[in-house]
């Protein structure tokens, strides 16, 4: 029998050739056993021993050239370039060796950061879409931009590094802190001051003036106030209602980490008479320069309040206590003092209240509405242009 030898190329074929080979050669096999079987070969233990180690010695052959296929790859001959070796391979159906730049070197597993941003094309990752490659810097986050080959340890200050909020300007109001006392309050000159009742003060802290024109603006630019301010920015901030006001107090809070609050309506009688008892702070009867108001012997500005500087202070230091704006606080309106709490520190409110309290008169209002017991209420939610407000603080 003639028997066929393979050159070495001839060896490297892919694997379903190198399957069909071995199923050959085993049939291969069989026939010649039978035939050598039929001459009495097989009954002679020599020559038998001898064909299968000559069959063995070619299927091992096979066999180590397809595993040296599924490892290496298949050899080109001696100085010839790889381009012409792939071509030739291509001919003979034999799968090509491609290139290494063409190849995405898979990276260890075990040293890719499972947070880091995967790579356009990257294997065995989703690419990302146009429009995250379109991403400016300032949109990458710090992973991002410490990059996938940057050191861990930077990596790791990216990944724990605080963010830092963007923050408003905020003018915290200038505050003075006011002694507790026992408060004769109300009067007997108009009956929703009767009766006349001492109430407890508690030390607290309040406003110097009333909010301005500048410090309303910073809530507007925060968006949390909603009505653009007019006048000039030292002035107090007018036209203000209830609810705006309320509004400001609790950005105020939320911005400084402090607790401001509207001053109770006892703890502002307290404040504008400064340890006084007389009709107004500085007596009984109107003095020229000493707050604004009709009639009170000064030309007053139809538009707009006087700065509060422009007056001297009361002698708590307070100032524009009377004659600036109308000024809100904290307590629901009632018509007199009947029932009214003992206690300073707690507004007296009432359920669905919608007029509170305003206190202090304004520059447009008559002299009667300077004094430090004269009472006035209004909408909750309604503005009106002389209103304004000054905020306290508990210590």
């Amino acid at each position: 029998m003639e028997v066929e030898f393979r050159t070495k190329e001839a060896l490297f074929f892919n694997r379903e050739t190198q399957v069909e080979q071995a199923w050959s050669v085993g049939e291969q096999l069989s026939k010649d056993l039978e035939f050598y079987a039929d001459l009495g070969v097989a009954d002679r233990p020599s020559s038998f021993r001898s064909l299968a180690w000559f069959w063995a010695g070619i299927i091992g052959t096979v066999c180590a050239g397809a595993v040296t296929l599924q490892l290496l790859g298949p050899p080109t001959r001696t100085g010839q370039a790889p381009e012409a070796a792939r071509a030739r391979n291509l001919a003979m159906d034999i799968p090509s060796e491609p290139s290494r730049s063409s190849v995405a070197m898979l990276p260890n597993p075990a040293t890719v950061s499972t947070d880091a941003a995967a790579l356009p094309g990257e294997p065995g990752r989703e690419p990302r879409s146009s429009n995250q490659h379109a991403r400016s810097a300032d949109a990458l986050t710090d992973t991002e931009a410490a990059g996938p080959n940057a050191p861990a340890e930077t990596r790791q200050a990216a990944l724990t590094a605080p963010r830092l909020a963007v923050l408003h300007t905020v003018s915290e109001p200038e505050m003075v802190m006011l002694p507790g006392a026992v408060l004769r309050m109300g009067s007997m000159e108009d009956s929703s001051e009767r009766p006349v009742h001492p109430v407890l003060i508690e030390p607290f802290l309040l406003a110097k003036s009333a909010v301005t024109v500048r410090q309303w603006q910073e809530c507007v630019e925060a968006k949390v106030c909603t009505l653009p301010p007019r006048g000039k920015p030292d002035q107090s901030v007018t036209n203000v209602s209830w609810d705006d006001a309320r509004q400001f107090v609790s950005w105020l809070s939320g911005a400084t980490s402090k607790r401001f609050r509207l001053p109770t309506e006892p703890e502002w009688e307290y404040a504008a008479r400064a340890g006084t008892e007389t009709r107004y702070s500085w007596g009984n009867a109107l003095v020229p320069g000493k707050a604004s108001c009709k009639g009170c012997g000064e030309p007053v500005s139809m538009q707009n309040p006087p700065a509060a500087e422009a007056y001297p202070p009361n002698p708590f230091g307070l100032l524009g206590m009377g004659g600036g704006v109308a000024e809100w606080v904290a307590d629901c309106w009632h018509r007199d003092y009947q029932d009214a709490p003992r206690d300073g520190s707690t507004a007296w409110d009432a359920p669905d209240c919608r007029e509170r309290v305003l206190r202090g008169g304004s520059w447009m209002a008559d002299a009667s509405y300077l004094r430090p017991s004269s009472r006035d209420y209004y909408d909750a939610s309604v503005r009106y242009p002389t209103h304004g407000f000054r905020v306290a603080r508990t210590e």
